[in-house]
């Protein structure tokens, strides 16, 4: 009876050890070759005129004849053109790395682009600046071409998080 028992005994063990090992194989190889979906330009999205990439995640863009700066939701491109008060203020200083994102955008979005925006839940932040979210006129999301090609982190400021999940998932397939 007790040799019965052990039996059953390793029996689950070894189930649960297989269950664990293909729960891992799973998630570490098999999902994670799996595409991620796009996500097509909503049907209320704006269509605005690029005018300047000031850079990598901040834009100056026409919005019906008025100049407006806009800032990508929901990525962080590093600092290439932070003022020295705003890099004293934040600890954020001027990089490589953010004057690569720089130039990365404006060889992507040259004066005269349109690309389609919409704004978060979140409008606008301290800086003025209009809180959106951005697709290339081919339907791409600006977010996930920054987050893929390594110019940017994601970043979450509820409550303009309503494409979190997805840039995590971009930026983890990176």
């Amino acid at each position: 009876m007790r040799k019965r028992w052990i039996r059953l005994i390793a029996a689950a063990i070894a189930l649960i050890c297989i269950t664990i090992l293909s729960q891992y194989v799973y998630f570490r190889f098999v999902k994670k070759d799996a595409p991620v979906q796009d996500i097509s330009i909503p049907g209320n999205a704006e269509r605005v005129e690029v005018v300047w990439v000031s850079d990598g995640d901040t834009y100056i863009v026409n919005r019906n004849g008025e100049e407006v700066t806009i800032r990508l939701i929901g990525v962080d491109t590093p600092e290439s053109v932070a003022s020295e008060e705003y890099q004293e203020k934040s600890g954020k200083h001027n990089t490589y790395k953010g004057r690569e994102a720089s130039e990365a955008m404006k060889e992507v979005l040259p004066k005269g682009t349109f690309i389609y925006i919409l704004p978060g839940k979140e409008d606008t932040d301290k800086y003025g600046r209009t809180l959106v979210y951005a697709w290339f006129e081919d339907g791409k999301m600006i977010e996930d071409f920054l987050l893929e090609n390594g110019y940017a982190k994601t970043l979450e400021i509820p409550p303009n998080t309503e494409y979190a999940g997805h840039f995590r998932e971009v930026e983890k397939k990176a």
